[in-house]
């Protein structure tokens, strides 16, 4: 799951079959470990269970700056 966690941290968007695929692992092993890592509030993203696609919300540090 850490490694998951690094692999995604970067995008903004994700295609849940390519991380399937660099892993050697499931659509659905994916997706349920990253529902995990949604729920326990270590990435801020929404999963699309239609498209496949992760969509992660970054936050603008600069708008908190002000």
């Amino acid at each position: 799951m850490k490694a998951l966690y690094h692999y995604v941290l970067p995008y903004k968007v994700i295609d849940m079959k390519e991380i399937a695929t660099a892993f050697g692992v499931g659509l659905d092993l994916v997706e349920e470990e990253l529902a995990e890592l949604i729920a326990s509030g270590k990435i801020k993203a929404k999963i699309d269970s239609h498209k496949k696609l992760m969509y992660a919300r970054k936050e603008n540090t600069q708008l908190q700056s002000y």
